[in-house]
């Protein structure tokens, strides 16, 4: 609801995925090209609706493998999905 969006009819093929794409897009900041789901451009009033889309490239460091977790953590995490049956 509110400006941004046009008003009556109906939206087909939408999904969940959709969402944080059109709001990127309506905050006027580049998607991530390896976000999942669309900018849902029919659902936009002017000037949003022709606004051109922009994607940003995914940044990787070189050399550099990120993790949110310190090696034991993710040892326990290992052990906790082994015994869950899932590893």
């Amino acid at each position: 609801s509110g400006p941004q969006f046009r008003t009556g009819g109906r939206l087909e093929k939408v999904n969940l995925q959709d969402i944080a794409p059109t709001i990127l897009h309506l905050a006027e900041t580049p998607i991530p090209d390896d976000m999942d789901g669309r900018v849902l451009l029919e659902a936009l009033a002017e000037p949003y609706a022709s606004m051109p889309i922009t994607y940003a490239e995914k940044q990787q460091e070189e050399g550099i493998e990120a993790s949110i977790y310190t090696e034991s953590e993710a040892a326990e995490l290992e052990e906790r999905l082994r015994s869950l049956g899932y590893l």
